[in-house]
């Protein structure tokens, strides 16, 4: 069998329509070099089966490195051990393969501190992409001067300003939009909505929750919604390209995340493309992705006091939202796949 250049070793879901981050960034980035070189220099493989993966790994990886001249993997953290263990060994015993490592998230620095084995075996991969400059400084303070900055990225419609919403309509409509689980901070957007309405007594925000239930999170969200009052709904998941027509007519996204190592959200993303501003946690990489005050407004991690007076602000002046949109579609050029996508093929060429 003759050589490919490029093998993709990562989470396709092939027969699934799966909306998680890694899936979206996995196929984003496929996409992305099947136009650079050609279908039939490129090979899929997917980690889609967990388990069964787990066990076909040593014996995929090997096969692949002896067909293709680039492996690009984009593994979570439940993979990324094995994974690059044993293609760190691969490496020791002479393979030839070049090894990039699309990192998805920015967990990766503190999820080493405690993983020796994987934080050596990172010394074996050529090139490692980080999505932040916050992320790629903490790899190279821990030693790898093998990163280079290759930000998340979306092959999404950016919408014209003739597409804004219109002014001054009440309630001010709010959003959620990814993985719906607890750590993405669904309870904290809820309970703060209830209180600012319960306050007035009146519907100053209404919420629309978007995406997916989360593998083991239906008992909670379930019995959670049972009690939404009228103004709170769950908009049910969102094919991603959807998401920028079913956004842009929303007033705020809310980002309430509790994972404070969040790389560059999706959600954001489609946020900016559908002139959405952001109403934030302070993640690590916040100041790497959003603008202060100019296409998003930032409240201390954790802080769901702080959140609730940034929307009571919100609510007695809604210009302070309305005065960011145009910076939103502005920044959202900066997402675009074929220009975030040119570091990794350049390393490839």
């Amino acid at each position: 069998m003759a050589r490919k250049r490029i093998c993709v070793y990562g989470h396709f879901a092939f027969g699934k329509e799966l909306l998680n981050g890694q899936t979206i960034k996995t196929k984003i980035i496929t996409e992305q070099l099947i136009n650079e070189f050609g279908k039939d220099q490129v090979m899929l493989e997917d980690t889609g089966n967990r388990w069964k993966t787990l066990f076909r790994m040593p014996f995929q990886l090997w096969r692949i490195i002896g067909q293709c001249d680039n492996l690009v993997i984009l593994p979570a953290y439940k993979g990324v051990r094995v994974m690059v263990s044993l293609l760190a060994l691969y490496s020791i015993l002479g393979h030839k393969t070049t090894v990039h490592y699309a990192i998805i998230g920015a967990w990766l620095p503190t999820f080493i501190d405690s993983k020796k084995y994987l934080a050596l075996s990172l010394k074996h991969v050529d090139y490692m992409y980080a999505e932040t400059q916050t992320m790629l400084k903490a790899l190279n303070e821990r030693g790898y001067h093998n990163v280079q900055l290759m930000p998340n990225c979306k092959d999404i419609r950016i919408i014209s300003e003739d597409e804004f919403p219109s002014r001054n309509v009440t309630p001010l409509k709010l959003c959620t939009f990814s993985r719906v689980m607890r750590q993405k901070g669904i309870d904290d957007i809820v309970s703060v909505i209830r209180r600012i309405n319960d306050r007035h007594g009146e519907t100053v925000f209404t919420l629309d929750i978007f995406g997916p239930i989360f593998r083991g999170e239906d008992e909670w969200f379930n019995r959670t919604s049972r009690d939404f009052p009228e103004y709170i709904r769950y908009g049910g998941p969102v094919a991603s390209e959807n998401s920028v027509n079913t956004l842009k007519d929303f007033f705020l996204l809310i980002f309430p995340s509790r994972f404070y190592t969040e790389g560059v959200p999706g959600t954001i993303i489609d946020a900016f493309a559908a002139g959405l501003p952001a109403l934030s946690v302070h993640w690590e990489s916040f100041d790497d992705v959003v603008d202060e005050g100019v296409n998003g407004i930032s409240y201390p991690f954790g802080d769901n006091e702080a959140l609730e007076r940034e929307l009571e602000k919100i609510a007695g002046n809604p210009d302070i939202v309305y005065s960011l949109k145009p910076a939103c579609l502005k920044k959202a050029h900066e997402f675009k796949p074929q220009n975030i996508i040119r570091t990794l093929v350049l390393n490839i060429r």
